[in-house]
């Protein structure tokens, strides 16, 4: 399932249309990501998203802002001490028995002491019976994420006028990684 689930992310990342990232400083980040990748041991070729879709507006051509997926990056890696704010995504393999429940009890700890970052949470699961369902319930509520979604990206409760958009519940000065509190509801 994950060998599908990956190539199936890599194809729908190629397909995507031509984009343009609105953060600051996106390619100074993706310059990071790929040169830190590299001193890892990834090639520059495994982890580049390739462009197999243009678009043409205005008389210009339009071309997607450059992507990364690498597959496999380590529990250690450097990139998971970054928050990158542009087209990055890096995977982890976690070793747990082929259930959810199993992966569910590895992977929230795993994201909660070892991922920077944490404005938004997103679990895409198909619950296969009560246990599986238990256990995806105890993962929402264990996640330390500002907006957790399940089967939709969390960032899409920015869109909802009565969810807060901030980081995760407990979040100090000292360890401040996505901000404090929220700072976003556009019922104010």
């Amino acid at each position: 399932k994950r060998r599908l689930f990956l190539s199936s992310l890599r194809e729908a990342l190629e397909e995507s249309a031509p984009w343009k990232s609105f953060y600051p400083r996106t390619e100074e980040k993706l310059k990071w990501f790929s040169e830190t990748l590299q001193a890892e041991g990834h090639s520059l070729e495994s982890f580049t998203v390739h462009e197999r879709r243009s678009e043409r507006r205005y008389g210009e051509e339009r071309k997607r802002q450059r992507t990364i997926l690498c597959e496999d990056v380590g529990q250690e890696s450097e990139t998971l001490k970054k928050e990158a704010f542009c087209p990055v995504l890096v995977e982890v393999t976690l070793d747990t028995a082929p259930d959810a429940a199993a992966f569910l009890a590895e992977a929230v700890p795993f994201a909660n002491s070892k991922l920077i970052g944490n404005l938004a949470a997103t679990f895409v699961i198909k619950p296969n019976g009560a246990s599986e369902e238990r256990a995806l319930e105890e993962a929402v509520d264990a996640i330390k994420h500002g907006i957790v979604g399940v089967n939709v990206n969390g960032c899409n409760a920015i869109g909802v006028p009565e969810m807060f958009w901030g980081a995760g519940e407990g979040t100090t000065l000292d360890d401040i990684q996505s901000g404090t509190g929220f700072f976003w509801d556009s019922l104010c």
